[in-house]
C-alpha cells in the first residue's frame, strides 16, 4: 500500500491552475483500488487503513468543494459515499471477506443464508446458544463474551491463510464460522 493517500478520482486540469477537477466516481472501481491495496489479499493493515481513510476524508470533504460546480459537488458527494463504504468493506473482516470471495469468484454471501454443514461446528453453535440462554450471571456473560472474542480472531487468522492459499472452500467455510460466532456475540451483548 503506497503511504500517501491519494485518489483515482481527482484529476489536475491542464493548464495554469493546482486545483484539481472532480471526476465521477469509476464504474470499475474497487474498494480495495480506493485505499491503494493489493485486491488479492485478506490481511489488511488495519492502522494504515485508518490513516488512509482519514486522509481521503479530508480530501473529499464537502466544504472542499463548496465553490465547484453542482455537478463536481455531486462527484465529490458520491466519492466520498464510495470511499466510506469501501472502508467498512474493507474495516470489517467479515464484510471483506464476503467482497474478497465475490471477486474471486466464490460465493459473496449475497445468495442468502449459509448453513452449516459442518457437524462438529453446528455442535458447537447448539451449545454455545445454551450457554448463553443459561447464563445466570455478568460475569458468566463476560467470560462467554472472552471466550466468543477468542474464537473469532482465531477464525479471522485461519480465514486470512485459507485466502493467502487460495482455498476458496476453506474460506467459505470460516466465514460460515465468523458469521455464527458473530451472531453469538451480538446475543451476548444483548443480555449483558
Amino acid at each position: 500500500m503506497r503511504e500517501e493517500a491519494s485518489t483515482p478520482y481527482e484529476k489536475p486540469n491542464e493548464g495554469p491552475s493546482s486545483l484539481s477537477t472532480v471526476q465521477p466516481v469509476r464504474p470499475e472501481a474497487q474498494a480495495y483500488e480506493a485505499f491503494n491495496i493489493d485486491q488479492e489479499t485478506f490481511d489488511v493493515d488495519v492502522k494504515r487503513l485508518d490513516r488512509t481513510f482519514r486522509q481521503l476524508q479530508t480530501q473529499l470533504h464537502p466544504d472542499k468543494f463548496a465553490s465547484n460546480s453542482p455537478v463536481e459537488q455531486e462527484h465529490a458527494a458520491n466519492q466520498s459515499a464510495f470511499v466510506n463504504g469501501a472502508y467498512s468493506t474493507l474495516k470489517d473482516p467479515l464484510a471483506r471477506a464476503y467482497h474478497l470471495l465475490g471477486r474471486k469468484g466464490g460465493s459473496d454471501g449475497q445468495g442468502g443464508e449459509a448453513t452449516i454443514e459442518d457437524p462438529e461446528l453446528l455442535m458447537v453453535v447448539m451449545e454455545t446458544r445454551e450457554q448463553i440462554e443459561e447464563a445466570a450471571s455478568p460475569v458468566e456473560l463476560q467470560q462467554l463474551q472472552k471466550d466468543n472474542a477468542a474464537k473469532q480472531t482465531d477464525c479471522v487468522q485461519k480465514l486470512g491463510a485459507a485466502f493467502a492459499a487460495n482455498d476458496l472452500k476453506v474460506a467459505e467455510e470460516f466465514v460460515t464460522q465468523l458469521r455464527y460466532l458473530r451472531t453469538a456475540g451480538d446475543a451476548i451483548s444483548l443480555k449483558l
